[in-house]
């Protein structure tokens, strides 16, 4: 019975460390030299993804960085792009790109 408990809390705390959370575990955040873009607020887009002004609806920006606990902590090294656009872009998650 001890064997099967500890077993099972090592399961459960190895699963909850490598949990992924909303943009914590991004490995090449810190590699990037230019603005980080993020479209309708969730997905992490290049910035050719707009190719017109008139696709922009909405834009903001983050130049400073924020507080360790702010939800965009490790992306702001050179600045956040909010962008909010007309068009619907194309999207896959990340299990969808494992597959």
């Amino acid at each position: 019975m001890k064997t099967i408990f500890v077993t099972f809390l090592f399961f459960f705390f190895y699963y909850t460390n490598n949990a992924q959370d909303s943009f914590n575990k991004l490995p090449q955040a810190a590699n990037i030299s230019c603005p980080i873009l993020l479209v309708d607020e969730h997905i992490i887009a290049h910035k050719n993804i707009i190719t017109s002004k008139e696709d922009i609806e909405d834009i903001a920006v983050i130049k400073d960085k924020p507080s360790r606990k702010a939800h965009f902590y490790n992306l702001t090294a050179n600045g956040i792009l909010f962008a909010k656009l007309k068009k619907k872009i194309p999207s896959k998650t990340q299990t969808q790109l494992n597959a």
